[in-house]
């Protein structure tokens, strides 16, 4: 499963109260199939929801997630614990540390892409 994040999605209409925020993380936790996860930035242009500010930057994700998904390509990884760190900022901020340990522990066992 592939879960998109903007920035802005985690910190305004998308998770309007911390415990949406927690709410959100339990669940992807909780799946027991293959999960990844990405967050667009507003550096990329791309952070309104679901990425309307640049779908063009959404595009490439989803087709090339679908690819790895259904036919076994390759997936491309964001490199580092930047990319698992900037997640986990995005939660924190909307969420405080609870949302923070949350997210630390998802992207620990996720994709990130």
């Amino acid at each position: 499963m592939l879960f998109l994040f903007g920035e802005d999605d985690i910190r305004n209409s998308s998770a309007s109260t911390p415990q949406i925020l927690f709410d959100i993380l339990d669940f992807m936790s909780a799946l027991d199939c293959d999960r990844a996860i990405h967050l667009f930035s507003r550096e990329e242009g791309a952070s309104s929801h679901c990425q309307m500010g640049g779908l063009a930057y959404a595009r490439p994700v989803i087709f090339r997630w679908l690819n790895h998904a259904l036919c076994g390509g390759p997936i491309q990884r964001r490199s580092g614990a930047s990319s698992k760190e900037t997640i986990i900022d995005a939660f924190k901020r909307s969420g405080g540390r609870k949302a923070a340990a949350k997210a630390r522990a998802l992207v620990e066992a996720v994709e990130v892409i």
